[in-house]
């Protein structure tokens, strides 16, 4: 377990040297449009470089490749079993999110309160609002948005959580309290506790039946993809 604890020092000190040298480049020019994607993707950039200079000093240079090379060894059998999963995961959330409106409708009628907190419900994290506040003129900031969440995080966050954390964790531990405990984490240090929990104990599950880092990262970068499009729906579209 000691091993589970330097994993946890290594991405608390990443996150934070990441924060502190992003804050004092980009301090001077607050106000700036579009500067904080340029924070944010600097700061995923350096966890990224971080992760992958630790990959290599403790895994050695070939695991590091493995993780690249492996998306275009069989490109088609790893597209379809992240989407397989996607289309899993959206089944569930669909279900759920009906079973919630329909609960705060049926309550609303009852209590004759206005139904305006089904968007709050909806609402997984303060991340994915933020593109909803971005102007499409600023492609710039778009495109880095975009790149950091549906690109970077993925690979970055996958690669800690499932690839070091969840794996170490599996070595002393059940699959229930390997998944939990490496869910839990997960969800620490995300804006939405219980979504984020949710969505690192089915990563788990699927990194622990496919044993393929690949179709996690390329499922992580999907419900990404789908839950920016979602807030955008939410903000603009649906209320």
């Amino acid at each position: 377990m000691l091993n589970v604890i330097k994993l946890l020092l290594l991405w608390l000190a990443l996150n934070l040297v990441s924060g502190v040298v992003a804050g004092a480049l980009f301090s001077p020019f607050k106000g700036i449009p579009g500067l904080r994607e340029h924070a944010l993707f600097l700061i995923k950039s350096m966890l990224g470089v971080g992760l992958f200079y630790y990959l290599l000093q403790t895994s050695g240079k070939a695991a590091v490749v493995k993780i690249f090379s492996g998306f275009i060894e069989e490109p088609r059998a790893i597209l379809g079993k992240a989407a397989k999963f996607f289309l899993l995961y959206l089944s569930a959330f669909t279900v759920v999110v009906l079973g919630v409106i329909s609960v705060v409708y049926a309550l609303s009628l009852v209590s004759g309160a206005a139904v305006d907190s089904i968007p709050g419900i909806l609402r997984p994290s303060a991340d994915f609002e933020r593109f909803g506040e971005l102007r499409m003129a600023a492609f710039g900031g778009v495109a880095l948005y975009f790149a950091g969440v549906c690109v970077l995080t993925p690979l970055i966050e996958e690669v800690f959580y499932r690839r070091l954390l969840y794996s170490e964790i599996r070595k002393y531990y059940g699959l229930v309290i390997s998944i939990t405990v490496s869910a839990l984490v997960f969800g620490v240090f995300h804006p939405n506790l219980l979504v984020a929990v949710i969505d690192g104990a089915f990563l788990c599950y699927v990194y622990e039946k496919e044993q393929s880092l690949q179709v996690n990262v390329l499922l992580h970068a999907f419900l990404n993809v789908f839950f920016v499009l979602l807030m955008l729906a939410i903000k603009h579209v649906v209320f």
